[in-house]
């Protein structure tokens, strides 16, 4: 007998709850009149948790890696079912609506069905405050801009999709950035058919801790998704902005009549230290998109173009220029230090070039060399 449908619940250590989990996953299932089965994917639990499984009726799969993301991609590839669907053991999500995520894919009407938690079906308290009116809407918007993917709540833990969909994305994720990594992988599938429907959202029937860290885990999810983006806006916007910033700094160092001399000179370093941390930002960008196209799993016109300006040894010269305007101000500095007998001096402005030159200087001379090493890495492999 063909199984159809596979409920998949990954499982570390969820003895109290797991049984509920696995009789109200069935009970969903039940009502699709389609073989299926109820999947746990064990994550070395020590507390019997496979053994309730079992006892329940579901299959259990022994997941050898510890993580969110890998008991799942385990559980999904050992499931039987064409249509797989996803819920957690803690009995936060309803797996009574597991038919309303189905059927839609039974139908051939959709690929992808995502239950959306962010709606008046969810229960009190059942999912902090910043994350429900920040972090999973801000990691959403994130995601519909770069990935233009009409998606609300990319933090739900359940969804339904057919499983020749998901053996193509290839994921990799090992914790709850794998959330992200999914909704990213069927973003990047051409044709796929996605909706979402609401949910209710319960509140956690454990008496302790949820294995997600909050912090960790959404910048996880943001280092991700900002890292799988293909839209230059996430290097060009900084750049831009990076580039007002230096020369608003390169002119506040000259000259009076831009404001009193305090005030003028720590508004400039304010600016040039924020110019700073915006480049470095994009050029770390820039090294993930280099890598990506080196791995082939990305193909970009900016980053062929930056490989063509570093072969040409332009960065080299141009951080040269760089440098040497740092030491020929440094250079005048110090010529003015001695002419006043090494007394006191106001030299902010020069110092404010000399940081300036010296610092772009060296992000042109890094990024050429990293370019220049993953370039020969590629030849060499």
């Amino acid at each position: 007998m063909q199984i159809k449908v596979s409920a998949v619940i990954p499982c570390l250590n969820e003895s109290e709850t797991i049984e509920r989990a696995i009789h109200e996953a069935q009970e969903g299932l039940r009502h699709l009149a389609v073989p299926t089965e109820v999947v746990v994917a064990d994550n070395g639990s020590t507390d019997g948790s496979q053994e309730l499984s079992e006892k329940a009726g579901a299959r259990v799969v022994h997941v050898p890696v510890r993580g969110y993301g890998m008991a799942l991609h385990h559980g999904f590839l050992g499931a039987k079912g064409e249509i797989l669907v996803m819920g957690d053991a803690d009995l936060s999500y309803p797996f009574l609506e597991i038919p309303n995520l189905v059927k839609p894919i039974l139908e051939n009407k959709y690929d992808f069905v995502l239950g959306n938690r962010l709606n008046n079906q969810m229960e009190p308290n059942a999912m902090p405050t910043l994350n429900r009116f920040m972090g999973t809407p801000f990691l959403s918007f994130i995601i519909r801009t770069l990935f233009r993917f009409p998606i609300t709540d990319c933090n739900s833990g359940m969804r339904a999709f057919r499983k020749k969909d998901y053996e193509k994305w290839n994921m990799q994720c090992p914790g709850m950035e794998y959330a992200s990594e999914m909704i990213v992988a069927a973003a990047s599938q051409s044709g796929l058919r996605y909706m979402e429907i609401d949910i209710p959202f319960r509140k956690d029937k454990r008496s302790r801790p949820p294995h997600l860290k909050r912090w960790r885990d959404g910048w996880r999810h943001l280092r991700f998704i900002l890292g799988s983006s293909s839209s230059w806006i996430v290097i060009n916007a900084p750049l831009v902005f990076s580039l007002v910033l230096i020369l608003v700094s390169l002119l506040l160092s000259f000259g009076e009549h831009f404001g009193s001399g305090k005030v003028r000179y720590h508004t400039a370093f304010a600016l040039l230290s924020l110019s700073m941390i915006l480049n470095t930002f994009a050029a770390s960008q820039i090294y993930v998109r280099a890598l990506r196209v080196q791995a082939g799993s990305l193909k970009s016109r900016g980053i062929d173009f930056l490989n063509t300006f570093s072969s040409t040894g332009a960065p080299f010269y141009y951080s040269g220029i760089l440098f040497t305007l740092a030491l020929a101000e440094a250079g005048y500095l110090f010529y003015s230090w001695a002419s006043s007998g090494f007394g006191d001096l106001a030299a902010t402005g020069s110092m404010i070039r000399i940081v300036l030159f010296a610092s772009l200087g060296a992000q042109l001379f890094t990024l050429d060399f990293t370019l220049g090493l993953l370039k020969l890495i590629k030849s060499n492999s």
